[in-house]
């Protein structure tokens, strides 16, 4: 049941008037004022920064949650021009914001806070230092258009554009370089296309029980279809929506964009990506999954398969690839063992002889896991060529780090077969993780842990629909790298407790 701060009675009101006065006292020095239930000020010249109080109380008044939303409004961004006309209002909320965040209520930033009374000036003195120590150093530091742009990805997990590429092209744009708008842009768009016409061509996987169905357009036919479930599991649909690629179309001709790259621009990104794809008949790509694969296929050519799994779910055994484990892999993924061994790309490659392998992975938990699976397999077959590995990001597919020569261990001792043995096989924690990234596993654990941080978020919010739910699930786990899938198996096993 909801309601407003001041009309509930509840034990908790004392608590909440004194976190507002606390966090308005220290933030009114830095020129915020109040608006109702919200902080407001602006910072060069237009750009709002807010912070929000909600509140949400059950019917006797017990169990109160209450937020600290914080958020960040760059009127270009909101309004999608980069000649502003709209005259300022007094004041911006939160929902207008384009960046948001909010104080971590223990389960990371923008979860609640639970007003147990008798905690009162825990969750006081917690509020207060993350005001001194994450909010106030924040919104100081992305107070100009110059410093969002520059030091924005220093706040992965407290500040995030809603869509990253197509904002910052809105803040080039507004300060009138229109080339790096352009380019911005461009990256975003040829991201979504690749998106879509994976879809139209392969469709995607749809959860359905036994006897539900889903109807959707076939953009391929141009007729509507529906896929009736006989039994529970995962159906291929071909709906392919277009409609986000015609919005930034629509977007591009009000912005003067050319989406249309020439040869020459495509020829300089290409060369100045930092990492060329070779179009050699012995160097094969391994990508983190099928959207990268086409990306990278489509714009710079050359051989590439996608590493096809979720080794984050599920049990494993030694012997990649092998009968046993493609049994278990494909119960895991809810697929029959022919469906599973059809995906096999990597292992279906390697029957060919290459000197070099190049792959292509992010750096969160789900993305790691698979990445350790390979190097793991790498090392059982013997793989003897150079190994180099790319880190890139997931949401936008640019390059995040320099090349990185991998070494494998041996046939008989492989050093990643060990940490796959002792982490995906074992469940148990390792000390060494080579050229891996420690912290993805550690998210391993907590991700399978009924008191991890995911576990906790999904029983704080089991208020909200799922559908709902989701949506916090994958914006507070981008270091885990959920999918949606994941997010709503997540949220149906903590609903049937």
């Amino acid at each position: 049941m909801s309601s407003t701060l001041d009309s509930n009675n509840s034990i908790s009101k004392k608590t909440i008037r004194k976190i507002k006065k606390i966090v308005y006292e220290r933030l009114q020095p830095l020129g915020f004022v109040k608006c109702g239930k919200i902080l407001h000020r602006f910072v060069d010249g237009d750009i709002s920064q807010v912070v929000c109080f909600k509140g949400r109380f059950s019917p006797d008044g017990t169990a109160d949650l209450f937020w600290i939303s914080l958020g960040i409004r760059v009127p270009e961004c909101q309004t999608r021009q980069f000649v502003i006309t709209e005259p300022l209002k007094d004041y911006y909320d939160y929902g207008e914001c384009n960046l948001q965040s909010g104080l971590c209520g223990g389960q990371g930033p923008g979860t609640a806070f639970w007003l147990d009374g008798s905690k009162s000036e825990q969750i006081i003195e917690d509020i207060t230092r993350q005001l001194e120590d994450e909010v106030i150093p924040a919104f100081e530091t992305l107070s100009s258009r110059d410093n969002i742009l520059r030091y924005r990805k220093d706040y992965p997990n407290f500040f995030h554009f809603r869509s990253m590429l197509v904002e910052e092209a809105m803040i080039w744009g507004r300060r009138g370089n229109l080339d790096e708008a352009s380019r911005l842009f461009n990256l975003h768009y040829q991201k979504a296309l690749a998106e879509y016409t994976y879809e139209f061509e392969n469709g995607h996987q749809f959860f359905l029980h036994k006897g539900g169905s889903v109807s959707y357009l076939n953009p391929k036919t141009n007729q509507s279809e529906t896929v009736c479930a006989p039994c529970t599991g995962y159906y291929t649909i071909f709906g392919a929506d277009r409609g986000h690629l015609n919005y930034l179309e629509g977007l591009a001709e009000k912005l003067g964009i050319n989406i249309s790259q020439s040869t020459k621009q495509a020829d300089a990104e290409k060369e100045n990506s930092g990492a060329l794809i070779k179009t050699h008949d012995d160097v094969l790509n391994i990508t983190n999954g099928d959207s990268f694969n086409e990306y990278l296929l489509r714009k710079y050519g050359g051989e590439a398969v996608p590493f096809c799994e979720a080794m984050m779910d599920g049990d494993t055994v030694s012997c990649v690839y092998s009968d046993e484990f493609v049994a278990l892999r494909a119960r895991t993924l809810g697929v029959s063992a022919e469906e599973y061994r059809s995906k096999m790309h990597v292992y279906n490659a390697l029957k060919k002889d290459y000197s070099q392998l190049r792959l292509w992975f992010g750096k969160d938990t789900f993305c790691q896991a698979n990445l350790l699976t390979l190097l793991a397999y790498l090392e059982e077959i013997g793989y003897g060529g150079s190994v180099v590995l790319i880190y890139i990001d997931d949401g936008t597919f640019e390059i995040k780090s320099p090349k990185i020569d991998i070494k494998l261990g041996c046939r008989k001792i492989g050093f990643y077969k060990k940490i796959y043995e002792k982490i995906l096989v074992s469940k148990c924690r390792s000390e060494k993780f080579g050229s891996l990234i420690s912290k993805a596993f550690d998210l391993y654990f907590d991700y399978h842990s009924d008191d991890g941080a995911l576990a906790c978020l999904v029983r704080e919010n089991l208020h909200m629909d799922d559908t709902a739910l989701v949506t916090l699930l994958l914006e507070k786990s981008s270091e885990y790298g959920l999918s949606e899938l994941q997010a709503e198996r997540l949220i149906k096993k903590y609903r049937s407790e």
